[in-house]
């Protein structure tokens, strides 16, 4: 069982991260948090991280040990006065260098292929892809982690460190890196954990990063027009009709911020909800009414059973964009659900990506910055794409985020066919515009005709 140590600065830092990884099943790992005056006990931990630049600075008085600061495009290493690279450092073809006015130049004693820049603006303009800037100017390194700032990653090679930077990041960051490593562990991103090799960190981290992240924040008010309530009605009204058990248990998958969770708790029913997304888990736990949350994708098996009722709403299935993974999903839903249970997931069409997804572009103000939208369909490859630009206002200047969305759009028949597979059966194909079952007599040219379908299937006793 992979074990993950923590070491945090203050009882404030350990707080969060106790909160952040409550979403993790923890069954997955074993965390251990220790404060700044536990920091020498002995433990059998496989990965450490250090809660924050504060907690490291804490340790390093006792422990000096340099710190790598990685960006896709720019390494920088804050190091100690007797450091001397690894051989891993020049196994992976990288160059030390340093401004001309900012290190000892008696370090060319001890690094004698260092390469000497007359600036950070010079610096800027001819570094090439292998340079690794040495400084001890704090300032600049706080300056440059303030821009694209969920893009650096800290670590502490000497150590095989990583570091949460609560105190520069808050919390955003903590269980996109924890994952990372865990995948790392898991031996999916092996030579991630190799600290100078940079292509593998950044590759593992982005991996292990999932869409609507800054989104996450932004995403109620992008929903505000939708009618939440509607949905909810509509759900437990297609409950009603196609089951006879009594509905307590329910869960909901991708649930998002939890608005359509958080209206059955309102209900006084019993829903466990998880999403993919920690950022989209992060703001549904801020809701005073929310569900019982856990971070889980679509195919990852159900922690528990005997639910009556399991909902994906809002096209989250399109997300699944190999046929294989749908199969999956359908797969783990039945084991979740008790006899008689029911699984209602909605699709968007073709028509939908055809008369209101292709080629648009849409910009939305926020608090803080703008929210430009664009989508653009693929008809080929049957692939709805959306671009999210999010310019944030950063003290004098904005901050630019990007995240990309990429679904598949399902024929009705696709699905049709592949729950035929399954161990669930298809009972009903509706829309919010009728009140009609439209399964099986009504299909043709169904995908033509609404931009919404919402599959119902059912799991039969035995």
């Amino acid at each position: 069982m992979p074990k993950i140590l923590i070491l945090c600065h203050n009882t404030t830092e350990v707080e969060i991260v106790r909160n952040a990884c409550s979403f993790l099943p923890g069954k997955e790992l074993q965390i251990e948090i220790l404060n700044e005056h536990q920091k020498d006990k002995e433990s059998q931990t496989q990965i450490t991280f250090f809660a924050s630049l504060a907690a490291f600075e804490t340790y390093s008085t006792i422990h000096p040990s340099p710190t790598l600061f990685l960006h896709k495009d720019l390494a920088i290493l804050q190091i100690t006065d007797d450091y001397i690279p690894p051989k891993s450092f020049y196994d992976n073809g990288l160059r030390l260098c340093c401004l001309s006015n900012d290190l000892n130049r008696d370090l060319s004693v001890t690094l004698p292929n260092l390469q000497f820049y007359k600036d950070y603006a010079h610096f800027e303009q001819s570094k090439q892809p292998s340079d690794v800037l040495l400084t001890n100017n704090m300032n600049l390194i706080l300056s440059l982690l303030m821009q694209d700032t969920c893009a650096w990653e800290m670590i502490h090679p000497d150590l095989n460190a990583r570091n949460l930077a609560i105190d520069l990041f808050g919390d955003t960051l903590i269980l996109p890196r924890i994952k990372a490593a865990l995948n790392a562990l898991e031996g999916k991103a092996d030579s991630a954990m190799d600290c100078y090799n940079f292509p593998a960190l950044l590759h593992s981290n982005k991996a292990s990063q999932t869409s609507y992240s800054f989104f996450a924040e932004q995403y109620d008010d992008y929903m505000a027009h939708v009618d939440y309530d509607f949905w909810v009605t509509r759900l437990l009204a297609w409950y009603q009709a196609y089951a006879k058990n009594p509905l307590k248990h329910i869960l909901e998958l991708a649930c998002g911020t939890a608005n359509i969770s958080s209206r059955l708790v309102l209900k006084s029913y019993d829903v466990d909800a998880c999403d993919l997304s920690y950022d989209m888990l992060r703001v549904a736990s801020r809701k005073s009414l929310k569900p019982n949350l856990y971070h889980a994708s679509l195919t990852d098996p159900i922690p528990n059973q005997g639910y009556q009722l399991v909902v994906c709403m809002f096209d989250s299935v399109n997300y699944l964009t190999k046929s294989k993974d749908i199969s999956k999903m359908l797969g783990e839903v039945s084991s979740a659900l008790a006899e008689g249970g029911l699984y209602i997931f909605d699709i968007s069409t073709l028509y939908n990506s055809e008369e209101n997804f292709a080629d648009i572009c849409s910009m939305q103000r926020s608090n803080d910055g703008y929210l430009v939208h664009q989508a653009w369909f693929e008809n080929i490859q049957l692939k709805q794409k959306s671009g999210l630009h999010y310019f944030s206002k950063n003290h004098i200047s904005y901050q630019h985020k990007y995240e990309e969305h990429t679904q598949r759009v399902y024929y009705c028949s696709e699905l049709v066919e592949l729950i035929s597979s399954s161990p669930l059966k298809l009972i009903a194909v509706h829309t919010t515009e009728t009140k009609t079952n439209y399964y099986p007599r009504h299909l043709s040219n169904i995908d033509s005709r609404f931009p919404r379908l919402f599959f119902i299937l059912k799991k039969e006793q035995i």
